[in-house]
């Protein structure tokens, strides 16, 4: 084989090594995907915190909780181990939730309308 035809066999086995491991990456889905394509559910189970993401478990399914800019804010509110009811747009394994409450203690991040509580005519409000 001719260095010209082993340098184009190079290039096609690197360009399908790339394709391969782009393949296998499974895309990063966010809480404006999860709200917008989502079907709105109410469940209830246990907050976890781990590792700066928050988690909601009903027996033994584990969702991820997509708070967006609220996110931050969380910690302040949320309590791991607490028993809460979540009114959430749920997408598989991933909620974006409207109302998270523990009890009476509410934390708001999506409107009904799927409009996050942080932007645009939102309320505005850190989970009042």
């Amino acid at each position: 084989m001719n260095a010209s035809k082993k340098f184009t066999a190079a290039i096609v086995i690197a360009l399908l090594a790339v394709v391969a491991v782009s393949a296998g990456e499974a895309e990063e889905l966010t809480g404006s995907d999860v709200a917008r394509q989502g079907t709105l559910t109410t469940l209830s189970g246990t907050l976890l915190s781990e590792s700066g993401e928050w988690y909601l478990v009903v027996g033994t399914t584990r969702y991820e909780i997509h708070l967006g800019q609220l996110g931050d804010k969380a910690d302040t509110v949320l309590k791991s181990g607490s028993t809460v009811t979540v009114s959430a747009f749920a997408m598989d394994i991933h909620l974006a939730p409207v109302v998270i409450d523990m009890g009476g203690v509410k934390f708001t991040v999506w409107n009904p309308d799927r409009r996050p509580s942080w932007a645009g005519m939102g309320n505005r409000r850190y989970g009042k």
